[in-house]
């Protein structure tokens, strides 16, 4: 065994590791987390790396905030949880959901998931479920995919009293009107 280490590595031992790990380093370069796609232009190096059109909507939602929770999707939800002193949030991912049963338990769990379901999904669910999730949460305010948008779900949203206050970069903004809710 001394002699084992007691003898010189041969030369192809020496330069083989360090080699490999050059190559491997020079072969995960482009799946870097400093890739292009990832940083944008260097001058911005450390600027948000989110759509001005999701950053103007959020700014938009949060603004008509009346206290009451927002309801929107990932997109947006996600941006406005960026700030420091946001309204409350339905969610603010689709995922986090699931992770977050336990916490909220199975009644709050459903009405969130109802209502995840509205914004996001072609197909509208249980709409008396969506109805009861937007009083129990205190929802003021809803932002909905533009190109989700359908008789049923403008019916629904004027029939829980809420206005739509404006359509921005391919949302609509639905608010709750305070008068009609109190």
């Amino acid at each position: 065994m001394t002699e084992l280490f007691g003898r010189r590595l041969p030369l192809l031992a020496r330069v083989s590791l360090p080699l490999i790990v050059v190559l491997f380093g020079l072969y995960s370069l482009p799946f870097s987390t400093l890739r292009k796609e990832n940083t944008g232009p260097i001058a911005n190096f450390a600027d948000w790396k989110i759509s001005a059109d999701h950053l103007a909507v959020s700014k938009a939602a949060m603004r008509l905030s009346d206290g009451g929770r927002i309801l929107a999707a990932d997109e947006i939800a996600g941006v406005i949880s960026r700030f420091e002193n946001h309204p409350r949030l339905v969610s603010t991912r689709g995922i986090y959901l699931d992770l977050t049963k336990p916490f909220f338990g199975e009644q709050e769990f459903a009405a969130r998931s109802a209502l995840y379901g509205f914004i996001t999904n072609n197909t509208l669910q249980d709409l008396d479920k969506v109805r009861t999730s937007l009083r129990e949460l205190d929802v003021s305010v809803v932002v909905l995919y533009r190109n989700l948008d359908s008789k049923d779900r403008r019916d629904l949203m004027l029939e829980e009293q809420y206005q739509l206050q404006s359509v921005i970069n391919g949302y609509s903004i639905w608010v709750r009107n305070q008068r009609e809710h109190s």
